[in-house]
């Protein structure tokens, strides 16, 4: 976490030198995109382990497989789960507030998203390093 908080505090940082009201779109795109982020790891974490649990009871049985539209329904799942669609919807009122009140800006919008993802992936790789 403390990847995440650096990267925030840096660039945060940076973007208040050139204009404060760009800090507005730049902390909106990354506290949703780590949002967004964290709810697709988990789902998709949640789906590995249940895919693995359904091979071993498949290795048992031979004769069994997955059909194609056992496949489908278990890839909608992994696409709309419930605390991801909320951190897109959470996205949208958040984009439409900045709009509205004219503090939406597009480049530190792109910097927090970017910063969001490269420093999630960071600490991600060292979460996996250090097990």
């Amino acid at each position: 976490m403390t990847i995440l908080a650096l990267s925030n505090i840096l660039v945060a940082f940076i973007l208040a030198i050139f204009d404060i009201r760009y800090l507005y779109s730049f902390e909106i795109s990354f506290i949703c995109s780590i949002l967004i982020f964290f709810s697709s790891f988990k789902s998709m974490q949640k789906k590995v382990r249940m895919m693995t649990e359904l091979s071993k009871n498949d290795s048992n049985d031979e004769d069994t497989s997955i059909s194609k539209r056992e496949k489908f329904f278990i890839g909608t799942r992994i696409s709309f789960g419930l605390f991801r669609i909320l951190s897109y919807i959470f996205l949208g009122f958040c984009i439409v507030g900045l709009i509205n009140n004219k503090l939406f800006f597009i480049i530190p919008f792109i910097a927090g998203t970017a910063t969001s993802s490269v420093a999630m992936s960071f600490w991600l790789l060292k979460e996996k390093l250090s097990s």
